[in-house]
C-alpha cells in the first residue's frame, strides 16, 4: 500500500498528477422487486487541483457514486465490480480500520442535507472538533493536544466565512441558517486538509446569494489548500461557474465528458443538450420551457440499448434502430475538436449496422438553439435533437394582463410578528417582525412573483393572505371579502378558492393515503360530491397534470419528487380555486422536471383563468412565470414592478444583487457581480433605517438613519416602486 501525501508533501505535487482513478464501478441494491443497478460501469478521473463536475437528474447515480468512492455505501447496496484507486493506492477493499484513516484525512464529503447530517444534540464546534479526534496522525504532525482541538474548530469555520466564529461554534444546529449550515459542514469536511473533496449537490435549494458565496468558497478552497473538488449537482449554471471537467451521468452510466468550455461549446449527447435547453435563461423569456419527455428509467429491468433511447428523439429524426438494440460505448469523438471530448451515443460513432450520421467536426452547435452554451429562440436544422419540438414563441406574459383588469386581492398594511417567549408561561421577551407593513395589489388572472432570500418573510405573507396564520395586523381583501374579519364558516367557504402549492411536496402528503383520496380530501371536508364522484374528479385531475389514472391508488413514496409536486398541484386544483399561492414549488426539482411543472403552471392557468402569488428565490424561474415581481427584504418590499419593467431596470441594490448572484450556464460569459456579505440579519432585531444597509455596497449616513419611503420613480403605464434613498442613480 502507497504511502498517501500530507498536505506539505501535496503542494511540490504537479497540478496534473492523477489523484482519483475510478474503473469499471458497478454499485447494486439488492431490492424485494430485483437488482436496482443504480451505477453501472462508470469510469473517472480526478487530477490534482481538478473541479469535476459530476451533473444529472435525480436517480441518475452521482450521489451513489460518490457514496461508492468514499466507501460509505451500506445494506443493501453492495459494490460488485469495478476498481477505486485513490493516490495510488486501491481503496475498495481496504479494510475498515485502514478506511477511516483515509476518510476525512484524506477523503472528504460535504454531504446534501446538512441539517439531516449535523448532530442536533451536539454544538457544532464540537462537530467540526470531533473529525481531527479521529485522527490521532493529524494531531501529531499538528502537534496539538486535545485542549487545542476547540481553537482548532473555531478557527476552521472562520476559514470557511463565518463571522462571530467564536460564538457560531457554541451554537446547536438548529440554532443556524441553512447558509450557515452548510458552511459548517465544509468546515467539518475540510478539518484535516484533505486532497480529495466531494460536494453533494452543496447549494441545492439555498437562495442565489448564499449559494454564490458557497460557490466563491469552493473556488478558494481548491486555490490555497491544493483541494481537488467532485462537484455533484443538477444545477448547469453551477457547473458552468465551477468546473474544470465536466461528466454527465444518466441511468447509472456516464454518457458524455469533456472540458467545460468544450461541453457548453458544443454538447453532444441528447441528454446533455436537454438539460441545458431546459434551464430558464434570465433575460430570456419564454411561452414555453424546453422539456425533457419522460423520466429516468427503472434501474431494474433496463431495456437493451441506449438508455436514453426511449426519451431520445434524435433516435426518430435519424432513424437510428441501432439505439435500441446495442447499447454504445463511452468513446472519444475523434477529429481536430474532439480528441478529448468522449460520448456514448450512436449519432457519432459507427457500428456494424450503421454510420454515423453526425461528426463533432461538421456541426457547429448540435444542441437545440444552443450558441457559446447559451439557448437561443430558434431551433437549426444541423441540431442533434431539432425534435425536441420546442415551441419558444417570444411572448410577454405581462402584455396578457391588462392594467385595467380588477384587482383580486388587496393587501393593506400587513404586519405578522411572532412572539419571542422565555421559559414556559412567561410573557413574550421579544418580537420576530416577520412581515412589517407591507401593501400591494394582485390582479385577476396573473402571477405575481415575490422573490427574496430565506428568511426575509415571503411564505409568512402567502400563509397570512390564506388565513392560515393570523396577521398581527393591516388587512387582506379578497373579491371584496374582508379575510381577516370572517368567521369560522366564511373562512372555510373562502379557502374553496384560495389553495396552496407546498414547496415540500412530500411532507404535505399523507404517506397513509394513497394519492387519489390526498387531491379530493377538500371536496370531502367540503361535502361536495359523493365517493364515486370524488374519484372521477382525482381522475381527471391526474391526467390534467400529465399523470394516469391509475396512479389513485398509488401512496406518496411511490412517486418522483416532481410526480409528487404535480400531485400537489393536482390536489390544489380540486375545488377549482380562483387564486393559488405557489410557495417554492420548483425549488429542489432538477432543471428538466422544473420545467415541466412550470409550463404545467402556465397551462393550467390559461386554462381555468387561475391568478398566482408565486414565491421562489430563483429571479431567472420568476422572470419566466410572472407578470409583475415583488421582491422583499427582511420583513420588507423593496422594490415592484411590472416584469419585464424590473429586469431591463432592477433600481433596488438587493435586487441587483440577485440577479448578479444568478450562475450563467456559459463558461466563457462573466457577469459583473453584486456581492452580497453575510446573511440576512434577524428579524427580532432588524437594523435601523433601511435594513438593507448593513450589506448595501452604496450605503451612506442616511441609510442607517432613516427609512426609505416605498416611492414610485415609474411611469403612469408602467408603476416601479422602490424603496431606496438612492434609487435616482440607477435610472
Amino acid at each position: 500500500m502507497n504511502e498517501l501525501q500530507t498536505p506539505l508533501e501535496r503542494e511540490e505535487l504537479k497540478a496534473d498528477r492523477l489523484l482519483l482513478d475510478v474503473r469499471n464501478l458497478k454499485t447494486y441494491f439488492d431490492t424485494e422487486h430485483g437488482i436496482v443497478k443504480a451505477v453501472d460501469g462508470v469510469d473517472l478521473t480526478v487530477h490534482q487541483r481538478e473541479i469535476l463536475g459530476l451533473v444529472g437528474e435525480s436517480g441518475c447515480g452521482k450521489s451513489v457514486t460518490s457514496l461508492s468512492i468514499m466507501r460509505l455505501v451500506r445494506k443493501p447496496g453492495r459494490i460488485v465490480d469495478g476498481t477505486i484507486d485513490f493516490a495510488g493506492t486501491s481503496i475498495r477493499d481496504l479494510p475498515d480500520d485502514k478506511m477511516i484513516d483515509i476518510r476525512g484525512n484524506h477523503l472528504s464529503m460535504i454531504f446534501q442535507q446538512p441539517q439531516s447530517s449535523l448532530n442536533p444534540a451536539y454544538k457544532v464546534g464540537q462537530q467540526v472538533a470531533e473529525v481531527l479526534q479521529l485522527h490521532p496522525q493529524i494531531l501529531q504532525r499538528r502537534n496539538l493536544n486535545k485542549n487545542k482541538l476547540w481553537d482548532e474548530a473555531v478557527a476552521m469555520l472562520r476559514r470557511v466565512g463565518i463571522t462571530d466564529a467564536e460564538q457560531r461554534a457554541n451554537a446547536y444546529p438548529h440554532e443556524l441558517s441553512g447558509g450557515m449550515a452548510q458552511r459548517v459542514m465544509i468546515a467539518t469536511a475540510l478539518i484535516c486538509s484533505p486532497e480529495l473533496l466531494i460536494a453533494d449537490e452543496p447549494t441545492t435549494a439555498l437562495d442565489v446569494t448564499i449559494q454564490a458565496q458557497i460557490l466563491d468558497l469552493l473556488r478558494e478552497v481548491r486555490n490555497e489548500m491544493n483541494t481537488a473538488i467532485i462537484l455533484i449537482t443538477h444545477d448547469m449554471g453551477v457547473i458552468a461557474e465551477t468546473a474544470d471537467r465536466v461528466a454527465v451521468m444518466y441511468a447509472g452510466r456516464i454518457v458524455e465528458e469533456a472540458d467545460v468550455k468544450s461541453l457548453f461549446a458544443n454538447p453532444l449527447h441528447p441528454y446533455t443538450q436537454g438539460l441545458l435547453n431546459s434551464i430558464p435563461i434570465l433575460g430570456q423569456t419564454k411561452e414555453k420551457l424546453a422539456v425533457i419527455p419522460g423520466s429516468v428509467p427503472n434501474l431494474i429491468d433496463m431495456e437493451p440499448g441506449c438508455r436514453f433511447a426511449a426519451r431520445c428523439q434524435a433516435r426518430t429524426k435519424y432513424g437510428l434502430s441501432v439505439c435500441s438494440e446495442v447499447e454504445p460505448e463511452l468513446r472519444p469523438v475523434g477529429g481536430a475538436n474532439g480528441a478529448n471530448h468522449k460520448v456514448r451515443c450512436w449519432l457519432y460513432h459507427d457500428s456494424d449496422r450503421h454510420v454515423a450520421p453526425l461528426s463533432v467536426d461538421n456541426v457547429i452547435s448540435a444542441a437545440p438553439g444552443v450558441s457559446n452554451g447559451l439557448p437561443q429562440r430558434e431551433a437549426t436544422e444541423t441540431n442533434a435533437t431539432t425534435a425536441l419540438h420546442i415551441q419558444e414563441s417570444i411572448v410577454s406574459p405581462a402584455a396578457k394582463v391588462p392594467n385595467g383588469r380588477q384587482d383580486l386581492l388587496q393587501i393593506v398594511d400587513l404586519v405578522k410578528h411572532f412572539p419571542v417567549r422565555g421559559r414556559l408561561l412567561q410573557r413574550s421577551r421579544s418580537w420576530v417582525r416577520a412581515v412589517d407593513n407591507i401593501s400591494f395589489t394582485i390582479r385577476k388572472g396573473e402571477t405575481l412573483g415575490l422573490v427574496g432570500e430565506s428568511g426575509c418573510g415571503k411564505t409568512t405573507v402567502g400563509r397570512t393572505i390564506l388565513g392560515l396564520i393570523p396577521a398581527t395586523a393591516g388587512s387582506v381583501t379578497f373579491e371584496d371579502r374582508d379575510i381577516f374579519a370572517a368567521n369560522r364558516h366564511e373562512l372555510k367557504r373562502l379557502r374553496r378558492d384560495m389553495q396552496l402549492i407546498f414547496q415540500d411536496p412530500f411532507s404535505s402528503l399523507d404517506p397513509r393515503m394513497r394519492v387519489g383520496e390526498s387531491i379530493t380530501v377538500g371536496l370531502r371536508v367540503h361535502g361536495m360530491q359523493n365517493a364515486g364522484e370524488r374519484r372521477e374528479v382525482a381522475a381527471k385531475l391526474l391526467r390534467k397534470v400529465g399523470l394516469e389514472e391509475y396512479h389513485a391508488r398509488r401512496y406518496p413514496h411511490e412517486f418522483s419528487g416532481g410526480q409528487r409536486q404535480r400531485i400537489g398541484i393536482a390536489r390544489a386544483l380540486a375545488l377549482q380555486p380562483k387564486f393559488i399561492v405557489c410557495d417554492e414549488p420548483v425549488s429542489a426539482l432538477d432543471v428538466s422536471i422544473q420545467s415541466q411543472v412550470l409550463n404545467l403552471l402556465r397551462d393550467l392557468q390559461r386554462d381555468f383563468d387561475l391568478t398566482y402569488l408565486f414565491i421562489a428565490h430563483d429571479l431567472s424561474v420568476v422572470e419566466h412565470i410572472s407578470d409583475r415581481v415583488a421582491v422583499m427584504y427582511l420583513g420588507k418590499l423593496v422594490e415592484l414592478a411590472d416584469r419585464d419593467e424590473l429586469y431591463r431596470r432592477p433600481l433596488h441594490p438587493y435586487t441587483q444583487a440577485l440577479m448578479s448572484a444568478i450562475p450563467i450556464p456559459d463558461p466563457v460569459l462573466k457577469r459583473e457581480r453584486l456581492l452580497l456579505e453575510g446573511e440576512v440579519p434577524s428579524a427580532q432585531n432588524p437594523p435601523s433605517g433601511c435594513r438593507f444597509h448593513t450589506r448595501c455596497p452604496y450605503a451612506t449616513e442616511i441609510c442607517v438613519t432613516a427609512e426609505p419611503e416605498f416611492r414610485d420613480l415609474g411611469s403612469a403605464e408602467s408603476p416601479h416602486l422602490v424603496a431606496c434613498h438612492h434609487a435616482e442613480q440607477f435610472l
